[in-house]
């Protein structure tokens, strides 16, 4: 449901001038940081919602199916597979069955809507447990932010740090209306949430996937995305072990280093995993990153028994499933190969492997996938993996899924229809995405807008089935009768020229700005608005790090992210019916 950015929400106030109330605030939004939320309950042993444990196999019965299946069976069950349709073809039955795959991955490649996402999930499940007599995970990233596979038909959810910038009453509530949601089409594992704590500024990849850089705060908002997503019946998986958050590359296109001892992972890095291990985590996915300090050995953190078995399982006393990142990143495939990677992840500890990877035009993805398959097998076979690694493995997966009822369906899969209230989650994730609005400052009072001569400039909205395919600034202008101008994300010297040419018959410019250190001319653009002595507002929708590059900007909110929820606050901060609470989760360096 989209609310009317003239309707205010609970954090509102009436009338169009709040300047002198802003100002109480902009040393609390700009400077202070939000409170963690309470740990949650322990529960190591999570109970899904919907299950009944007296029907549950017991750990005998578990054991006995583990040692009646053969090597191929077994080694299906260690893997997470991807495909290239939207349905389940000829071509990917006969593979998933020849195979006796036991899980599968989906990416956004695979989904056009909730509705198409729920069929395909049917099918997955019917295809595997036909062929295995086992269930099987089908998991899913739905971050919430920027990383969602679902985007049409399912509520888009705010990033991490959003969360983390505004209150937190939502947050359990939040996390279950997220596996509400997944688990109705048919999801029962979802990559997320992100538990790297941010500390790294120049982070590619992370930054808003963190709730912030501080360790204790990551901890206790994760612990209780956990509690929500597992008590909504979905398997949590926490990632990237050990952490990612202090890295400056991306693992999926280069192999990082963390220069870290051991105690001083302990004294950041490590605190939210151990606090969602004693929250009960069901699952912990690994990064590929070089830790040479932990591992004197040239291997990643994937690879390594030093940190796989005897730090995480050992010293954490971790006993979920650990899922290893995709094996198709370059930080495993460019370096040491998928299938020697794999044979030497499972011999660390790793009990899952996810083999595929989201690339659209990733072509024969089984061609991709079936070598490593292999590899593990005559591993098996040869001595290389050890029997009992393998039996532990599986009874660790199959007591994952035991936990969770998937064994309890009597039908051909177990999967629930897609009826779920899309509007009380809307509801919802729009009351926190505007707590999460933050004013880092308002130096000419330009906020709220105080005339209707306003030029918005902005590029194409990431989501924008909400809008009927409409940017930031084609949707504001309609809801308060300016202009707006559309660029590219990094726009050219000539776009700037067009921009400036139409600033001239405007009062005010809004400056719509997302990730400026991977489009250098998005400050350009800035510079030559600012030339104009007019007064400029400036939208900061990606990175909060962005705020770097912000030093001139007289007028400044922050939003971490560029959701249909966040431009609907945008626009109640622009027109007076929002007053901007939130705090910043970070800290930003001098540029």
């Amino acid at each position: 449901m989209n609310r009317s950015p003239a309707l205010p929400s609970s954090s509102s106030v009436n009338g169009r001038r709040w300047t002198a109330m802003i100002l109480s605030l902009l040393m609390l939004a700009g400077c202070s940081r939000p409170e963690p939320v309470p740990n949650p309950e322990i529960s190591p042993s999570p109970t899904p919602s919907g299950s009944t444990v007296s029907e549950k196999l017991n750990d005998q019965q578990l054991k006995e199916l583990v040692a009646k299946m053969d090597v191929q069976e077994k080694v299906g069950q260690l893997v997470i597979v991807s495909f290239e349709t939207t349905e389940v073809d000829t071509k990917t039955e006969a593979w998933l069955r020849t195979n006796k795959i036991g899980n599968v991955i989906v990416y956004a490649k695979n989904i056009e809507n909730a509705e198409q996402a729920t069929m395909l999930t049917g099918q997955l499940q019917s295809t595997i447990r036909g062929a295995t007599q086992i269930p099987a995970f089908i998991g899913i990233d739905q971050e919430g932010g920027m990383v969602n596979r679902v985007r049409e038909g399912v509520t888009i959810f705010p990033s991490p740090m959003a969360i983390a910038a505004g209150r937190h009453e939502n947050l359990y509530s939040l996390a279950w209306s997220m596996a509400d949601e997944l688990s109705g089409m048919g999801f029962n594992m979802n990559f997320a949430p992100v538990l790297d704590v941010n500390s790294n500024p120049d982070n590619p990849v992370i930054h808003l996937r963190s709730y912030s850089d501080d360790p204790k705060a990551v901890a206790s908002f994760a612990s209780t995305w956990i509690k929500g997503l597992q008590e909504g019946g979905v398997v949590s998986v926490a990632k990237h072990f050990p952490g990612h958050g202090d890295t400056s590359e991306d693992s999926h296109f280069a192999l990082p280093t963390v220069n870290k001892t051991l105690d001083q992972l302990k004294e950041t890095e490590l605190i939210p995993f151990e606090t969602a291990i004693r929250s009960g985590v069901s699952a912990i996915m690994t990064s590929h990153i070089l830790f040479p300090k932990i591992e004197k050995e040239k291997i990643p953190a994937t690879l390594s028994k030093t940190i796989i078995t005897d730090l995480l399982k050992d010293e954490l006393g971790y006993n979920g499933i650990v899922i290893s990142d995709s094996l198709q990143m370059d930080a495993i495939q460019s370096h040491y190969g998928m299938a020697e990677a794999a044979v030497q992840a499972i011999q660390a500890g790793v009990d899952m492997l996810i083999l595929g990877d989201g690339k659209v035009l990733q072509p024969d993805s089984e061609d991709v996938q079936t070598p490593v398959i292999e590899a593990l097998i005559e591993a098996v076979n040869q001595g290389t993996i050890s029997a009992e690694r393998l039996d532990d493995a599986v009874l660790s997966i199959l007591r994952i899924k035991n936990d969770y009822g998937l064994f309890e369906d009597n039908g051909e899969f177990n999967h629930a229809p897609y009826e779920i209230d899309l509007e009380s989650h809307q509801v919802l994730v729009q009351e926190t995405t505007d707590q999460s609005m933050t004013l880092i400052r308002d130096e000419i009072s330009a906020l709220p807008l105080p005339t209707d001569s306003t030029l918005f400039i902005s590029f194409p909205c990431v989501y924008p089935l909400e809008f009927d395919k409409k940017s930031f600034g084609e949707v504001a202008a309609d809801s308060l009768f300016g202009k707006a101008v559309n660029v590219h994300q990094d726009p050219t010297q000539s776009e700037i020229d067009d921009i400036l040419q139409r600033a001239s018959g405007y009062d005010t410019l809004v400056l719509l700005v997302y990730n400026m250190a991977d489009s250098p001319n998005q400050k350009n653009l800035l510079d030559q608005l600012l030339e104009t002595e007019k007064p400029v507002v400036v939208i900061c929708a990606g990175s909060p790090y962005d705020l770097q590059y912000l030093n001139d900007a007289p007028t400044v909110l922050c939003t971490y992210g560029y959701t249909p929820a966040a431009v609907q606050s945008i626009i109640s901060v622009l027109n007076g019916t929002l007053l901007p609470e939130g705090k910043l989760p970070v800290e930003i360096p001098e540029n």
